[in-house]
Parts: C-alpha cells; structure tokens; sequence
C-alpha cells in the first residue's frame, strides 16, 4: 500500500507541473512530498470543477490525486484550487532554498506546505488565513514543516519576503504585500474583476515599479471584492476582450496619454509598454 500511494504521488506531481513552459524537478519533486490527504481530510471527498461539484463514492485516494481542487471548507464556498494552476504560480516565484515567502489565503496550508518543500529548512513560509476554521486546520497539517507558521491576520507592519504568493483574488494590487516584497522580488496573485474572471499574474519588482507577466486565464471563487465601480469595470472590459493577457508592468500615478493603459486604478495603472530596463 505505501508503495501505491508513492507512486499515486509521483504521477500526480508530474501531471500537475506539465502546464509549465520549462521542466522544474524541484517543485516536481515537492508536490510528490506533500501528502495532500493530510490537508484535505479523510474522504469521501467533495471534487469541484468548472462544471460543478460532485462527491466522491469512496475514500479512494486516486481521488486526491488528481488534477481537481477539492472542497476544503462548505460555508464559506472554500477549495484547495486547481493543483496545475497552482504549480504555474509558485513556478513563477523561483523560490530557492533559504527564502522568505509569504502565503495570503493559504486554507488549510497545502501550498505552503509545497513552498516549504521549496525553500528548505534554512527559509520560512510565513502563512496567513482570515478565517478561523481553516487557520487551525492549516498549523495542525503544517507541524511536520517547522520553517512554516501561520497566523489568522497579517501583523501591520510586514517584514520584507522574497516572495509573496497570495490566493485570494484582488481587483487591484495589494499596496501592503507589494511594499513587502523585496527589490528583484516577485508577487503572484490572482487579478480579476468582481464576478473572478481576469489573469493569474506574476510581479516582479524592479525599484518602485513591478514587470508584470501574465501568466493564465482564470475563473476564481470567491470573487475579488471590488476596489472600485470604476476600476472593477475597466477590469471586466479588459478581461473579457483578453487585453489582461497583453499587460507588462505596474506603475504608479497618474498614466499619461500616450501610456498604452490597459486598466487604471487609484493611483495605479497596468500598461502593454513593457519596462525599460
């Protein structure tokens, strides 16, 4: 049996990385170590999926296994998320071992898990979760990683990270996890409008200013709040025509006119002009 479940992991970890553009054996390597049944509970499991969710007949674990987010808590409509899109993410942030990396909406700390795979025990995951339920779901599944810890809020001055990987969706850039990321650091997130439709994003920061290389389409739940009628709509508009895909960097102000803006903030704009650097 535990030769099964080694293998169910391995075939797993390989499926969920061949989304990515270049081959990555180490975070390859980390989902084959992380055994996701310890964060999503005993089964029978509920699978969520684009077109709905169904429960499984069993406590089969090829189930867990697989490319499917699964139900991590009812009430609030919360899952793990898709495994594939997820690996995408955290390929982005390039974490090496030693790193400081900060999980925003880690659920019940799956993907930090991961992460701290990533960055070893000489790095630190740094994971916070707003609701109650899940926060203590994730330290419990969390013990076997001492490098990771987790907390309910953020402490309001934040200490600065390699990396921050935030879950949850925004229709704007976080000003507090963007100060918090180190020059020549990145931060990914999802950037949607307020039905969850938008980009998974990637940011790198170069001085004050962020590159930015979207990274994939995506269809989140929850939804982001909206920062903004204004902004939520330019959103929706440049996500549904695709023009999310077309952004390239994060500046802050005001645009001028001739900046090919493609959607504007309050204080902030995305452009297709790409950074000189």
């Amino acid at each position: 049996m535990q030769a099964d479940v080694a293998r169910l992991r391995h075939r797993y970890a390989r499926q969920v990385t061949m989304r990515l553009v270049a081959s990555d054996e180490r975070l390859r390597d980390a989902f084959a170590a992380v055994p996701r049944e310890r964060f999503v509970g005993p089964g029978p499991w509920r699978l969520v999926t684009p077109f709905g969710s169904e429960m499984t007949p069993d406590a089969d674990l090829r189930h867990v296994y697989s490319d499917i987010a699964i139900e991590c808590h009812p009430v609030r409509g919360r899952d793990d998320g898709e495994p594939s899109l997820h690996a995408l993410g955290i390929a982005a942030l390039g974490l090496g071992a030693g790193q400081a990396v900060a999980h925003a909406g880690c659920g019940t700390g799956y993907y930090s898990a991961v992460m701290a795979e990533l960055v070893g025990g000489a790095g630190r995951v740094d994971a916070h979760e707003d609701d109650r339920v899940l926060a203590e779901r994730a330290r419990s599944a969390l013990a076997p990683w001492p490098q990771a810890s987790v907390t309910e809020m953020p402490s309001a001055s934040l200490p600065a990270y390699d990396a921050v990987y935030c879950e949850a969706a925004g229709t704007g850039p976080d000003e507090a996890w963007l100060a918090a990321v180190k020059d020549g650091g990145r931060i990914v997130f999802p950037l949607t409008d307020a039905f969850g439709r938008g980009a998974l994003v990637c940011l790198s920061r170069r001085g004050d200013v962020f590159a930015v290389a979207p990274l994939a389409r995506v269809t989140v739940t929850p939804p982001a709040l909206p920062g903004g009628a204004g902004v939520d709509a330019r959103l929706a508009e440049a996500s549904a025509a695709g023009r999310l895909m077309s952004v390239r960097a994060l500046y802050r102000g005001a645009p001028s006119v001739s900046d090919p803006a493609v959607v504007r903030g309050d204080g902030w704009w995305l452009s297709s002009r790409p950074l000189d650097l």
